[in-house]
């Protein structure tokens, strides 16, 4: 049982580490630096890749062992979430596409995602519930309604015999979708993440016997495992670093090369290096189309769950508070931080250190008052309660003290 709880709370750790950083990343017009930490959308993977695997895990592990049983109770579960996330996202998109029109309107800053629509009337509204047209930091949520409708069929398979049908269909899928998109038309997005949310059921499906293995294993190998594991990850990151932000990092190594601080071997070596820049950017980046991106998004998530295991102790003393609660409230999260980005963006605030550090800090407030909204809420009946309370304490006092006058 220590391990299974154990596991869940993982589980929601990182679905709050992966929901933090995408609104950082949204929020980049304003949280810079800060949005350095989380990636600022220049690596490799992403956290918005690694939340749709983790989607995909906690289904696998939530329902898992109902589906084979008691499938349609599954799917009546399942389809009520997906209502719930369907209308959150029309109301979302709806209020970033009129953030949008009154923003463009006025001539102000307009930080809403994505471009305004073609269509008008009816046919607008017709793309925007069938989900052919989406706008904003929050369209993102479709993506999650559409995948779970399909989650409890996939999950069924899995636990089959001929499981490996679903992440091979799903393979093909992503596949299909890069190299003709416009088959597609306007859902080639969801033929190409639903590989993530595909990968993260597998995973689910395979962590015990993977679990049990390693468990079997001497404390050496153990350790050598996890120690890869973390290591594989981290140099990848680092080359991955290197590649992308080349144009700070180079001439910075260039001037210490030429002052004599560095090596000219290692600058020669970092000019070799860049040669095959081209060749894995297409392969890792290519707006979020490359071939090898979702193995590498494994690669990092598995390295990240390594280093958490080995210092669970620490990060959940330090973070463990803030991140598990984010975990548990990623809709609403995600739902706040699409309508207070462009809000904060309008504000006519120059682009400094302190604006971006007062801006980045209302935001994270706005999103952590979110995941509070029960307890605000108890707590402003409670104090309406009092008020009301005093002042019928205080009415009735002065009545009794007319009456005792009189």
């Amino acid at each position: 049982m220590k391990q299974a709880k154990q596991r869940v709370i993982a589980i929601d750790y990182f679905r709050g580490l992966f929901i933090l950083a995408p609104v950082m990343n949204h929020a980049m017009l304003f949280s810079m630096p800060f949005a350095y930490l989380t990636g600022a959308g220049r690596l490799w993977t992403s956290a918005a890749e690694l939340l749709m695997i983790i989607s995909g895990l906690t289904f696998g592990i939530v329902r898992g062992e109902q589906i084979k049983s008691g499938f349609a109770a599954v799917y009546k579960k399942t389809l009520r979430r997906v209502g719930q996330i369907y209308m959150v996202n029309i109301l979302v998109v709806v209020l970033s596409l009129l953030l949008a029109l009154i923003t463009t309107s006025h001539h102000l800053t307009n930080d809403v995602d994505g471009v305004l629509p073609t269509r008008t009337g009816l046919s607008l509204l017709w793309s925007i519930l069938n989900l052919s047209y989406s706008i904003g930091w929050g369209g993102f949520l479709g993506l999650f309604a559409v995948f779970l409708a399909g989650a409890p069929t996939a999950l069924y398979v899995l636990r089959t015999k001929g499981w490996l049908m679903v992440p091979i269909g799903s393979a093909a899928l992503y596949i299909a979708s890069i190299k003709s998109p416009a088959a597609f038309g306007p859902y080639a997005v969801f033929a190409m993440w639903q590989l993530y949310f595909v990968m993260g059921m597998v995973l689910a499906k395979l962590r015990l016997p993977v679990l049990m293995g390693y468990g079997k294993l001497s404390s050496l190998y153990r350790r050598t495992i996890t120690y890869g594991a973390i290591g594989i990850a981290a140099i990848l990151l680092g080359v991955c670093i290197l590649f992308e932000d080349n144009n700070i990092i180079y001439h910075r190594v260039a001037h210490l090369s030429a002052a004599g601080w560095l090596p000219t071997k290692l600058i020669i070596g970092y000019q070799h290096l860049l040669v095959y820049k081209p060749t894995l950017d297409h392969l890792l980046m290519s707006s979020r189309e490359g071939f090898l991106r979702p193995l590498f998004a494994l690669v990092v998530l598995g390295g990240m769950y390594a280093a958490f295991q080995l210092y669970k102790d620490f990060w959940l003393a330090k973070t463990g508070r803030t991140m598990i609660t984010l975990g548990k409230n990623t809709l609403m999260v995600f739902a706040a931080q699409a309508i207070a980005i462009p809000l904060l963006a309008i504000l006519p605030l120059q682009r400094s250190i302190a604006n971006n550090t007062l801006l980045t800090g209302t935001l994270l407030l706005t999103v952590w008052a979110v995941t509070q909204r029960k307890q605000i809420l108890q707590r402003s009946r409670n104090y309406g309660l009092e008020l009301t309370k005093s002042f019928s304490e205080a009415k009735y006092a002065a009545m009794y003290g007319q009456e005792d006058s009189a």
